[in-house]
């Protein structure tokens, strides 16, 4: 088996297993390679399209294409900083193909090169959370889907202004939006041009999906929410593909526009970041159709350790041994020294399974030895670090996870697991 990158002239082959695996149709209306290259090199319909040469694909000896997925470049929020974020898509392997590793290997390779690059993490949606918990990744992020009965909703009196996106492609106002929503959350996309599939479709003359744009007294873009109309069980529901808000008091404005199409609506349904509380546009669940639901919202996993535990947030002062185990990426296996001042990182150290910085320099080995000694405070396989790091636990949760195993106080490795604002929206 042969694994790597795809070459220009195999998208249309990588094309015709993903159509294939996921029943679309890749009608390429007889064109040649050339034209079709040609047709997406110039105008590529989606960031898959436009990164198409950082496909990776599994090959037969005799070269046939069995498995593909592609590698989306991403960079998200963390603890404050922004980082590069690997994006799996449109894994996919030729039925007769299947059970004989490829998917492994191309995901052994994938991750060997976005490490070396300095790719923080990578994000994937999976059709099943336990065949790519394999490979390091660990559900994150989750929603909270909201359904709401507009008659119900509080009637809130807002100073702002509601505005209707006609369909223009002047998405400014909504980025502006967007980035203040996202900067609260980790995992959060800094999006680019390509990342505004919610808006692209959002021409309320012409489509079923209208947009509207929420500024506050001032002006100044403050949310947003996109929705289809969408029926469930004889109820008409105002289906939000995103909503978007800087804080409570946009939130409440936006609702309460809602809440004026409740003649032409039943219920109001969007996803939310799972840490939010939600309750104040319910006051009676029990006389209500309202509801609210846990969604599934992808996995994680960390890539590079040492780079991530440099940008992390810390709570206080203090220092810790961190023990990481990971099948797959043998860069990330050792005892990782972390010291961190006021909440920040100031020193993370790499040491060998003796205890010996990974420097090369002998000197720095035996001094290191010599002052780490026992067991680390905190031992992890790697999906239970990247929940860590994404912010899923707290101490107390871990009385009912495996995969950590504490050789310190919880107070201690409470300086190291907290949760943390944690969410994402862009799907790929």
């Amino acid at each position: 088996m042969v694994v790597r990158k795809i070459n220009e002239t195999e998208l249309m082959e990588a094309r015709n297993i993903s159509a294939l695996s996921f029943g679309w149709s890749h009608d390429t209306k007889g064109k040649t390679t050339e034209e079709y290259l040609k047709q997406i090199k110039e105008n590529p319909p989606s960031k898959c399209d436009a990164y198409f040469l950082d496909t990776y694909a599994a090959f037969t000896g005799e070269g046939e294409m069995m498995s593909c997925l592609s590698l989306i470049p991403y960079e998200v929020n963390f603890d404050g900083s922004r980082l590069k974020m690997g994006g799996i898509g449109g894994v996919c392997t030729y039925p007769q193909h299947r059970r004989k590793g490829a998917v492994r290997e191309l995901f052994r390779q994938a991750l060997k090169d976005m490490y070396e690059q300095q790719v923080s993490f990578s994000y994937l949606y999976p059709f099943s959370e336990k065949f790519y918990g394999n490979f390091g990744y660990v559900p994150s992020s989750p929603s909270i889907r909201w359904n709401f009965s507009l008659k119900t909703i509080p009637d809130y009196s807002y100073d702002g202004t509601f505005h209707l996106y006609r369909g223009d492609g002047n998405y400014r106002d909504f980025e502006t939006a967007y980035a203040l929503f996202a900067e609260k959350y980790n995992m959060m996309v800094h999006r680019d041009s390509y990342d505004w599939d919610v808006l692209k479709s959002a021409n309320p003359f012409k489509e079923n999906r209208q947009a509207y744009l929420y500024k506050d007294r001032d002006g100044s873009p403050k949310g947003y929410f996109v929705f289809e109309k969408s029926n469930d069980q004889n109820r008409s529901i105002l289906d939000c593909k995103e909503m978007i808000f800087d804080g409570f008091t946009s939130l409440k404005a936006i609702m309460s526009f809602a809440r004026s199409f409740s003649s032409h609506y039943d219920t109001i349904q969007f996803d939310a970041p799972g840490c939010l509380s939600l309750d104040y546009f319910c006051e009676d669940y029990s006389q209500s159709a309202s509801s609210r639901s846990i969604k599934q919202n992808g996995m994680v996993r960390v890539v590079n350790v040492k780079n991530v535990l440099e940008h992390a947030l810390f709570q206080g002062t203090g220092e810790l041994y961190i023990r990481i185990q990971d099948s797959f990426l043998e860069c990330n296996n050792g005892t990782f020294h972390v010291k961190y001042k006021d909440g920040k990182a100031s020193e993370v150290s790499s040491l060998d399974s003796l205890g010996a910085p990974d420097t090369g320099n002998a000197g720095q080995s035996r001094q290191a030895s010599s002052e780490y000694r026992g067991n680390p405070d905190i031992e992890m396989t790697i999906t239970r670090f990247s929940a860590v790091m994404a912010g899923n636990y707290d101490v107390a949760d871990l009385d009912y996870l495996e995969g950590i195993t504490l050789n310190c106080n919880k107070e201690k490795a409470g300086g190291l697991i907290f949760k943390k604002p944690c969410w994402i929206h862009n799907f790929f």
